[in-house]
This record gives C-alpha cells, structure tokens and sequence, in this order.
C-alpha cells in the first residue's frame, strides 16, 4: 500500500487507499479528484467556477467505475447522474423545475454523447455546459424565456482517448476544456492483469466507512493564492490551457479537497495532492517542451535542435503549437 503522506488529511488517505487496492494505483489521483468535484458543487459561493474533472484513458480502464465509485461516497443529493445520451434541452426539460442548484452532474460516457448527435445538436451542448460552469446559467434567444437553465454546478466527464483526439480541437476546444481539469492516464499492462486475476476478489472490497462532514466554505490566504499561482504557471504550460482558467481549476481544488478533510482552511496537505496531480494533467508529446522554450526566448531552429527535430520539416509543427499557445494566453 502507497504512503500518500497526507497526515492531515484521513479522508483523502482512504479514498486514495480504496480505489488503489480495489482496482490500481494508478486510478487512485483519478478517484479522488472525482470526490472533489462532487463535493465542489456544494461549496458555498467562492466567486469562482466549480472544480471539474475530464477524465481521457483508453477504453475499459476504469473510468466510468471511479465515478459510480467516487458518488458512494456521498449522499445521493451531491450529484445528478445524467446517463450518456441528452441534450442541453432534454436536460434542461428535466430539471427545470427540480432541484439543478449545486449538484454536481456525472456524464459517464462522453464518447456515447457525442457520437450520438447532429453537429448543432453537440455544439448546442457543448456551449451550453460551458455557460453553465462558467456563468451558473445557459442562456437560449430562440426561446421564449431567456433563462433556460441555471445553476452553480460542477461536471464529471469521462471520455476515451480515441475520441478526445477526434473531438479536441473541433468541438470541445479551448471554450469548453479551459472549464475542466482534463487528466490522461494509461494503466500498465502488467497492472490490468493483476487486476484480472484477482477481479473477483478485488470486487469484494467495500469502501471504508469514516465520519464525513465535509465544510461548504474554505478559507485561503494571500501565500495560498501566490503559491497556487506559481503552480497554475507551470501547469498551464503542462496542460496547454490559459493561466487564468488553470489557476482557478487548482484554487477550486485545494478548496474542495480541504474541505472533504473536515477543514476550513487551506494547508500543505492541498499543495502535495497538486504535486500529485501532475503527470495525469501533462500533454503528451512535445508539445510543453515547445511552449516552455519559447516562452524562455528560443527559436525555431534552436528549438528543433534541442528536441533533435529537423527543422525545415518540424518548424511547420512548431508554428501551430505556439499560435495554440497564443490563442490561449500562454504566450504572448
């Protein structure tokens, strides 16, 4: 069993230990940040947006399973489990009139979601779930009432790797992914087979019990807010995503995760879970490497150099990278 080294944090040790022995080690950061997304869409009104996980991995590696997983933890009135085909219509019809407010929504299969709808219908739903964790309400001038749907919400969202790569810069785009906090993971081969040999027994594993009571309201101070910042600097060159958006993803965060411990306060314990955090938010590939040495002044060829590229070939990719970068506000 892993030694997390969280001493002041019991419930996060748990759920991390829970989710290693029963499936892996390496879905056991996924798991967590799940809880904390659950919990952020209780949190009292920080003025900030909830705390979102988009969660991209192969096929059948647990994903969908680390959410139902990660709701067990919580009473049934945390979270709202969409299914994986609805429109921003079908689920504004259904909750317009229920209880939206401060949930936070499970979309097990986003592969499903979209592969399921016309182009209008995705960028319709699309847009519409990036108003709402972004404004707390989406907003529709075809209708009769402006206010179609609101609420203060926070999303799960899992999706295969194949379809991310289809579906990234075509649909979800910056608009939509700058509102999440979009983790990679792949399981080692020899992790999945242990795992089968011992699935039955592994499916016996019940979670823990402990004394929750998570806090709806956080405290930070102004060190909090410069060494989040300094994080949110670095990983949003990792994750290719604007300072802004980054640092109020990993702000929510610490918030949420002090606050599933029982703690009204941010501490070290939050600071080592974004240490944790940050092999599963780094693009793969180049493509970090690239921003990082633009951003310290290199130029293409000395970039292609560095990276063993050649450059006449390779400077065509560089080139897109950084104008990504720009649109981002990643570099200037």
């Amino acid at each position: 069993m892993t030694n997390w080294n969280l001493k002041e944090s019991p419930i996060t040790t748990n759920i991390l230990n829970f989710f290693e022995n029963k499936y892996c080690k390496i879905v056991a950061i996924p798991g967590l940040l799940k809880c904390c997304a659950i919990a952020s869409a209780k949190l009292a009104n920080i003025g900030l947006p909830r705390f979102n996980v988009f969660n991209v991995a192969p096929t059948r590696q647990f994903k969908s399973v680390t959410s139902k997983e990660a709701c067990n933890f919580f009473s049934r009135n945390y979270y709202i489990e969409t299914g994986s085909d609805f429109t921003i219509f079908t689920l504004a019809k259904i909750y317009r009139d229920k209880k939206f407010n401060k949930k936070c929504l499970i979309i097990n299969d986003g592969t499903v979601l979209f592969s399921t709808k016309s182009r209008r219908a995705k960028d319709r739903l699309v847009g519409g779930l990036a108003e709402i964790t972004s404004d707390g309400k989406y907003t529709y001038s075809e209708r009769i009432k402006d206010e179609f749907i609101k609420g203060d919400i926070s999303v799960i969202m899992n999706m295969t790797l194949e379809s991310y790569n289809k579906y990234e810069s075509k649909l979800l785009g910056s608009t939509f992914l700058e509102r999440f906090l979009t983790i990679f993971y792949s399981i080692p081969v020899d992790d999945l087979k242990k795992f089968n040999i011992e699935k039955s027994k592994r499916k016996l594993i019940k979670p823990p019990e402990f004394e929750f009571n998570p806090r709806i309201k956080v405290n930070n101070s102004d060190d909090d807010i410069k060494k989040i910042n300094d994080y949110a600097e670095n990983y949003s060159i990792l994750s290719v995503k604007s300072l802004n958006g980054t640092f109020d993803l990993l702000l929510a965060l610490c918030i949420s995760h002090a606050s599933i411990n029982g703690r009204d306060y941010i501490m070290e314990d939050e600071f080592k879970v974004l240490d944790m955090i940050k092999s599963y938010i780094t693009v793969h590939g180049n493509i970090p490497k690239i921003i990082e040495m633009r951003k310290r002044g290199y130029n293409y060829k000395k970039i292609c150099e560095v990276l063993g590229m050649k450059y006449q070939s390779y400077k065509p990719y560089i080139i897109r990278v950084v104008k990504k970068a720009k649109e981002r506000g990643i570099l200037k």
